[in-house]
């Protein structure tokens, strides 16, 4: 006894070990990035003469005013393509009143992120990540920082005012900056009306006033519809008519009022999105945003282009520029100094609007010793640098930041026998000081490294601890002889580690599981009797059908293409098979409450139909609203009884009679007269009503998993039933099971695939501390519903097989298996630890390492220490013990 107190004490300190492990780890991971030391002081910094005139008088810029309206996640082709609601915006493409671009984000394609880049023109950190969905304004506040905005606030017309409407984060950002604003709360994702109709609501009073200089907007109903319903919902393409609305709206305040008549109106997205209307990688879709320049002024230079645009799979329409050009670019037709850390180049077809030669080698001249400046001071150069390694053509080697010095003293040294020097129309000069802007840009655009070593050598130090300790536990302290499951679960715990240091399998982790699981189920037909083995065939076939049910269809089958395209087009066959998986749960529920309560049969089954009925009327409400082509099965008048206020209501009801029928199974469980088989009931009872709430927190698709998972259940009981099947195979079986089940629900290694629908659901518009953490929880819990269902499975599994054990034999048989889950969550994240290391210096680090890790972070912190070390262990020790 006192050898099984020191195993369990050890998987206690090891659950926090692991934590803190990845906890100290991430801290020196995602360090802030380097800040220069004068970023705010330019004499110090060698950019006083940034922006200023060294070479002749400024010229008069063409705008005096701008506003910019920002639509978030507003893609490129959701303006440049044929089926796109932004006819009056095409239409002024079509007439020359507007130049259109593709503006390509960095990664991560997150809200902060890019309106960061669009305002200082600088690369961004992955830090950006956790400050997007940290809601404290203190984290994000950024007073001081050089932007546009803030040059425009001081540089030009001092008395005129800098004037906001829209989602509450640039006010966080940059509370110095704004005279007068109005925002939204940016906090509750199911709002995509109100958000927008209350920035639209003082703009006609805006366009009529004539005391600012800046006019930002910011319109967030586009991304909060995409993230319900989809790119192609419906919903997202009224959103973009109402959009094209606001467009039509301000351009004809600029063309009727005469205080506007040099004022430039800059519409912009922030990011694009997935087609499941999620964004945050790096993918095509997600980094691909519309920018585009309107002003009647544009007419005159006969710049008219042909639209709509013909589809582009890179989502590439007409020019292609960098977001962070928008700084310079707008700083330069603004008259005012570009930023200090901006990275941007000056947009090549906007320089039509300095017509004289001169005008425009003044522009880049500007932008390019702004960036030389910036170079000097990042990598701390003195001047004259060394360019002994540069050949006439500035070919430097392998040192590119070298390159880029060369064609600047090149171009600044003004040798009268170079060949831009003799070109009277200055285009050579125009072209070479345009390579050295762009040559910079990719010099200082590299994201910024900034690792701590002894953070991160700490948090790998305190996981291989608790690896040892783990492992030396299952090798003495359960020793078990014959036990090759053992084996093979130490060789897939390998093979998985040994996948995190290739960037590829990293980014495809889901063929790894998808194979490895296979295998398992294929390795327990062979070990089975021979009646079993039939069973298992099925096992298989069902777990082929889950894989391919993954939203991205990115299964090793090739079925999933298919199955969509099926369900897609015959929305009643989803909800048929939404209705199966409530059928299978009733029923199992069902028999075991009768079982626990010692409840009439007929009344424990119409109480669980009722539950299970108001799950689907509350999922169906909830697609009404978000989807409702998935309803146009139905007749209109039956439709149209889905509203939001049926479905919060079925849901809160639903909620109140599960948490009622657990406290009835907990305080059945103190009962005296409670045997094994009571107990066995109790512990499935409670299983399956969470089981229930996770049927509420799923898209519809994926209810139909739900189906498959119990299914698969009743084959493995049926199979574990009939053999000795140890901790060490149920434990294997369940964490492969869970692994392959993250994935089919529709995630993967990159924070695109993160699903926010359902972590709103029965959460009300309030933005508080408690809402943020409901919200935060319920999302997180949303995302894992399949490796949830799958640790909740392992218990019902473990009670079959230690059914007819004495209490300690069960005791010990549960924290063997929760041994084994706490040693494989230990070992993932160790490996993903060192292989951060291993890629340091790789620009994977970032892409693909980092979105991975905060995967990573999220199984520990939730799965491992909430579900299993809480949850699991919970119901372990309180229900079936």
């Amino acid at each position: 006894m006192a050898l099984f107190r020191h195993t369990k004490m050890l998987l206690l300190f090891a659950n926090i070990g692991i934590v803190l492990g990845v906890g100290v780890f991430m801290a020196g991971y995602f360090c802030p990035p380097p800040t220069l030391a004068s970023d705010h002081n330019l004499e110090q910094a060698g950019l006083e003469k940034a922006g200023v005139d060294e070479y002749g008088p400024q010229s008069s810029p063409p705008f005096e005013k701008v506003v910019f309206m920002v639509i978030d996640a507003l893609r490129s082709d959701f303006v440049y393509e044929e089926d796109s609601g932004f006819n009056f915006t095409r239409s002024l493409i079509k007439s020359g009143s507007a130049i259109p671009f593709t503006a390509l984000a960095a990664p991560p394609t997150l809200t902060l992120s890019r309106i960061k880049a669009m305002t200082q023109g600088s690369g961004q950190s992955f830090l950006d990540a956790w400050l997007n969905v940290m809601h404290s304004a203190d984290a994000r506040r950024l007073v001081g920082e050089d932007t546009w905005l803030s040059r425009l606030k001081s540089e030009r017309a001092p008395e005129k005012k800098m004037v906001y409407y829209g989602i509450d984060m640039w006010c966080m950002l940059y509370p110095e900056i704004w005279d007068r604003f109005e925002t939204v709360d940016s906090f509750y994702l199911p709002n995509f009306s109100e958000v927008d109709s209350n920035v639209t609501r003082g703009l006609g009073s805006e366009l009529d006033r004539d005391d600012y200089k800046g006019l930002v907007l910011h319109y967030l109903g586009l991304d909060n519809a995409a993230h319900f319903g989809g790119a192609g919902s419906s919903i997202v393409r009224a959103k973009q008519v109402e959009m094209d609305d606001v467009v039509r709206q301000i351009y004809s305040g600029l063309e009727r009022l005469p205080h506007h008549k040099n004022t430039l109106f800059v519409l912009a997205g922030d990011h694009g999105m997935t087609e499941n209307g999620n964004h945050g990688g790096d993918s095509a879709a997600e980094i691909a945003s519309a920018l585009v320049f309107i002003s009647p002024k544009f007419k005159s230079l006969g710049m008219a282009l042909p639209n709509p645009h013909p589809h582009s799979s890179e989502y590439n329409y007409y020019s292609v520029v960098n977001q962070v050009d928008i700084v310079p670019t707008l700083s330069t037709l603004l008259g005012v100094s570009i930023p200090v850390g901006s990275v941007g180049v000056y947009i090549d077809e906007l320089l039509a609007l300095f017509p004289q030669a001169g005008d425009q080698e003044g522009v880049l001249m500007r932008n390019a010793q702004q960036m030389i400046s910036l170079l000097r001071l990042k990598y701390n150069l003195e001047m004259p640098a060394d360019l002994g390694l540069c050949d006439g053509t500035c070919l430097c080697g392998s040192d590119r930041v070298r390159r880029v010095l060369c064609l600047w003293e090149r171009f600044d040294s003004g040798e009268p026998g170079t060949a831009w020097s003799r070109d009277p129309d200055m285009q050579d000069a125009l072209q070479l000081l345009k390579e050295i802007c762009v040559e910079a840009q990719q010099v200082l655009g590299v994201p910024h490294t900034n690792l701590n070593f002894s953070r991160m050598g700490t948090g790998i130090a305190l996981l291989s601890l608790v690896v040892v300790l783990l492992s030396s536990s299952l090798l003495f302290h359960h020793n078990k002889p014959n036990d090759s499951d053992r084996l093979i679960a130490g060789i897939f715990a390998v093979l998985q580690g040994a996948t995190m240091f290739s960037s590829r399998l990293v980014a495809e982790e889901h063929h790894f599981w998808y194979w490895t699981s296979f295998a398992w189920v294929v390795y327990l037909g062979r070990s089975a009797p021979g009646k079993a083995r039939t069973i298992v065939v099925f096992l298989a076939l069902l777990h082929i059908a889950g894989q391919s049910l993954n939203p991205a269809a990115e299964t090793p089958w090739g079925a999933g293409t298919f199955l969509h395209v099926v369900l897609d087009d015959n929305p009643l066959w989803l909800w048929i098979l939404a209705a199966g998986a409530h059928v299978v749960a009733a029923r199992t529920l069902s028999e075991s409450i009768n079982v626990a309560l010692v409840v009439n049969r007929s009344a424990s089954t119409l109480l669980v139909w009722f539950m299970c009925a108001l799950t689907v009327l509350f999922k169906m409400s909830s697609t009404h609203t978000f989807n409702p082509e998935l309803l146009d099965f139905l007749p209109p008048r039956l439709q149209s009884t889905f509203t939001g206020d049926v479905g919060d209501l079925a849901l809160w009801t639903l909620w109140s009679g599960l948490l009622t029928l657990c406290i009835l199974l907990l305080a059945r469980r103190q009962s005296a007269s409670v045997n094994h088989h009571s107990r066995q009931a109790i512990l499935t009872a409670v299983v399956e009503l969470a089981n229930v709430y996770l049927r509420a927190q799923s898209r519809p698709k994926s209810l139909i998993l739900f189906l498959i998972f119990d299914l698969q259940m009743q084959c493995l009981v049926s199979i574990f039933s009939t053999v000795d099947a140890k901790p060490s195979t149920i434990s294997l079986t369940v964490l492969l099971l869970t692994q392959s089940a993250f994935f089919s629900g529709g995630r993967n290694n990159s924070l695109a695939s993160l699903d926010m629908m359902n972590g709103y659901n029965g959460i009300s518009h309030t933005d508080s501390m408690l809402n943020v953490i409901l919200v935060s929880l319920q999302t997180i819990l949303s995302n894992w519903i399949g490796p949830v269902w799958w640790s909740l499975a392992g218990l019902r599994l473990l009670s079959v097989t230690t059914i007819s054990k004495t209490r300690a034999s069960s005791l010990q048989a549960f924290v063997e298996y929760a041994t084994y889950q706490a040693l494989f969550s230990a070992i993932g994240a160790l490996a993903m630890m060192v292989s951060c290391l291993w890629w340091r210096d790789d620009a994977v680090l970032w892409t693909v390492l980092a979105p991975k890790y905060v995967n990573s972070a999220l199984w520990v912190a939730f799965h491992q220490w909430l579900v299993n070390g809480v949850l699991c262990a919970g119901l372990w020790f309180g229900v079936a013990m």
